[in-house]
């Protein structure tokens, strides 16, 4: 459906759908690994970036364990659908669909567990700087001289 219609652009609030289903804290079941979450995978696979870029924002304001719990059910979807089926040089995972919808459902979780973390400030690149000035290089331990 989201492939051949512009569904989002003529009604943006579809996104609730996808909202409304990571709710569901019983994604992980079998009855779902089997049939429904790999079709939602895909759906949401297809939406445009912008639509993306909104779920990752959102998802952002969610607490770690929430964020935590969603990139559990996809990791737990590729992990079941791996196991499930028998790939080989002809049949690879990279080419199965579920793996690959999944993948790029557990991107947008991971780009909102990073807009949602905190920054390190205590992290000082001059530290850093500075450990790499008293560290030799390779080739003045191979004792050659730099071009």
């Amino acid at each position: 459906d989201l492939e051949y219609l512009d569904v989002y652009e003529t009604n943006p609030d579809y996104l609730n759908i996808f909202i409304i289903v990571m709710e569901n804290s019983n994604l992980h079941s079998p009855e779902y690994l089997e049939v429904a979450l790999p079709q939602f995978c895909k759906a949401m696979s297809k939406l445009p970036v912008t639509a993306l870029a909104r779920l990752s924002k959102l998802w952002s304001t969610y607490s770690l364990p929430h964020i935590r719990r969603m990139m559990e059910t996809f990791q737990q979807l590729i992990t079941f659908t791996v196991v499930s089926n028998e790939y080989d040089t002809e049949n690879l995972v990279n080419d199965d669909e579920t793996v690959v919808a999944a993948t790029q459902c557990l991107k947008i979780v991971f780009y909102a567990s990073i807009l949602g973390g905190d920054v390190d400030v205590e992290h000082n690149e001059e530290d850093e700087d500075d450990e790499e000035f008293d560290e030799l290089t390779l080739h003045e331990l191979l004792g050659e001289e730099r071009l």
